[in-house]
């Protein structure tokens, strides 16, 4: 869409001003400052940027501390969040709570770490909700930003297989795939799990 504009500008003879996307975190200037020259790019690194940078969850680098660390003493707290249900299973699931938004929808963060210092949120759960947000949320943009459209031709594992039909209709005697599959064609909606280890995954190993 960019590209496009650009054109229209170009060939209407316009001078097209590009502002900055203020919903995020990152400049793509500075995303791009973070991947030159980079290897390879691994948003755990970026993350942890992201975290010294902002002061999210890090201690105050006080006397006799060379610099800020994670809160907790490490940076992930992914195996806390991971814990199983009993036998009994997580009970009955309520409605989905539907909300307009307000200033706790656009200042997320400062809000989930306002909950931590309160007492209110354990650290485990607010550090893997930050890392969604200060993390993949600005990684992903900056990757596409700065890396498309070439990485869209990116084939690593030489997969050469076309989509099965099924992914349009749903129609495969796999229970979870199916399940997956029927729930995004009628709500247009699957949770990242659902994408990631069914969908996803199925698709990887056929080689799609």
């Amino acid at each position: 869409m960019l590209q496009a504009i650009k054109v229209v500008a170009k060939t209407q003879a316009l001078q097209l001003d590009i502002r900055e996307d203020r919903h995020f975190f990152t400049t793509m200037r500075e995303f791009a400052a973070h991947a030159k020259n980079r290897k390879s790019l691994r948003m755990e690194y970026f993350y942890r940027a992201q975290r010294k940078q902002h002061r999210v969850l890090m201690t105050d680098g006080g006397p006799g501390e060379a610099e800020p660390e994670p809160l907790g003493g490490q940076w992930n707290f992914d195996a806390d969040n991971r814990e199983a249900f009993d036998a009994a299973g997580p009970g009955a699931v309520p409605p989905r709570a539907h909300f307009e938004s307000d200033n706790t929808t656009r200042e997320v963060v400062a809000a989930a770490v306002v909950a931590h210092d309160a007492g209110r949120a354990p650290l485990a759960s607010v550090e893997g909700f930050v890392r969604q947000i200060l993390g993949w949320r600005e990684y992903v943009r900056g990757i596409y930003w700065t890396q498309m459209p070439a990485y869209a031709q990116l084939n690593t594992l030489a997969a050469t297989q076309d989509l099965p039909a099924c992914y349009g209709t749903g129609d495969t005697d796999m229970a979870c795939l199916r399940d997956a599959l029927t729930q995004t064609l009628a709500h247009g909606y699957a949770n990242h799990i659902q994408r990631l280890m069914v969908t996803g995954l199925y698709a990887l190993m056929l080689g799609v």
